[in-house]
C-alpha cells in the first residue's frame, strides 16, 4: 500500500503526538517513583526518631531506678548500722547491769554478724 503525501503526514503527527504523550507518561512515572521513595524516606526518619526518643526515655527510666535503688541500699546500710548501735549498747548495758556467779556464762560477743552467747 502506498501512502500519500497527506496520509503520511498525518502518521507523522500522530506518531509524534503518541511519543509526547510516551514521553510524558514516562515524566509521570518518574515523578510518582521519586515521591513514593521521599514518602518511604520520611517514614524511615520518623521510625528513627521514634526510636531514638524511646531510647532517651528508657536511658532516664534506668538511671532514675539507679537513683532509687542507691537510695534504697543507703537507706537499709544506715537501719543496719542503727540496729548494730542498739545491739552494742544493749551488750554493754547487760554487761555493766549484771554480776553473774559465772561470767564466761554471760559473756556476749559484739561483732556485725554474731548472735549474743549465753542469752538463751
Amino acid at each position: 500500500m502506498i501512502q500519500t503525501d497527506a496520509e503520511s503526514v498525518y502518521n507523522e503527527r500522530k506518531l509524534a503526538e503518541i511519543r509526547d504523550r510516551h514521553d510524558e507518561w514516562r515524566a509521570n512515572h518518574y515523578y510518582l517513583d521519586i515521591g513514593f521513595l521521599l514518602a518511604q524516606l520520611d517514614k524511615a526518619n520518623q521510625t528513627i526518631a521514634r526510636f531514638e526518643a524511646d531510647d532517651e526515655r528508657l536511658q532516664a527510666m534506668h538511671t532514675e531506678s539507679e537513683a532509687r535503688l542507691r537510695q534504697l541500699l543507703a537507706e537499709k546500710d544506715a537501719e543496719i548500722e542503727r540496729l548494730n548501735d542498739v545491739i552494742r549498747t544493749l551488750g554493754l548495758a547487760l554487761n555493766s547491769a549484771v554480776k553473774p556467779r559465772n561470767p564466761e556464762h554471760l559473756t556476749i560477743k559484739l561483732s556485725d554478724h554474731s548472735e549474743p552467747e549465753g542469752s538463751r
